[in-house]
């Protein structure tokens, strides 16, 4: 496992020397633990900002991982302290599926209840790399560290659904919106067709930017 310092990296590829920055990230297949939901899991489809700029995700429930000294090495304990948080940050309120946020006033923790979702069990899964092109610094690629667990949970709704994702600021302390993410419950190849349509229509954005660029 490299470093807390080794955020970046030098990758040889194709007799190329590259810069490549390093990520750590969590994914969570949760499960509910009701027998309706058998066989299916939590996709995240779409962020919404507090400003209203929503974006198209299509991705399990993910939280980036701390590369600060003592996090690394890895181990099942800090994996499962990571699942739990990132359950309860992204799944502790709950809305209907059709909430946009508004903007001029965005909610906050007093306007929102508690859902009640717990982790009963989670469990390592498996972990890869993947290096692609970063979406948030274009022209940078990002190798990924990618570390997925199962996760069971309860008081999960049987409908797709919203959450509000609150954070806390560093400075003032205070709870702010920072995302509401679109849940649905698919299957694995329900899954596997929605990314793949994604990527294609990543590509097709990606080489429809690179012929603007050339002109």
């Amino acid at each position: 496992m490299e470093s807390a310092a080794l955020k970046e990296a030098l990758w040889a590829a194709d007799e190329r020397i590259v810069l490549v920055r390093v990520a750590h990230v969590l994914q969570l297949e949760v499960h509910s633990i009701d027998p309706r939901m058998s066989g299916k899991f939590l996709l995240n489809t779409w962020t919404q900002m507090p400003n209203g700029s929503t974006r198209t995700v299509n991705r399990m429930l993910a939280a980036k991982l701390s590369m600060t000294k003592g996090e690394i090495p890895y181990d099942g304990e800090k994996f499962e302290r990571y699942a739990e948080n990132a359950v309860h940050e992204q799944l502790a309120y709950l809305v209907d599926m059709h909430f946009q946020i508004d903007a001029e006033r965005p909610p906050t923790k007093d306007d929102a209840d508690m859902s009640g979702v717990q982790v009963l069990r989670s469990q390592f899964k498996d972990h890869r790399n993947e290096v692609e092109e970063s979406p948030s610094y274009p022209g940078l690629w990002t190798m990924y560290h990618l570390y997925t667990m199962e996760v069971d949970c309860t008081g999960l709704p049987v409908a797709n659904f919203a959450s509000l994702d609150f954070r806390t600021e560093n400075q003032s302390r205070k709870s702010k919106l920072k995302y509401a993410h679109g849940w649905t419950w698919v299957s694995w190849p329900q899954a596997l067709e929605t990314v793949n349509a994604r990527k294609s229509d990543l590509e097709r954005e990606r080489k429809g930017m690179q012929a603007t660029r050339e002109t």
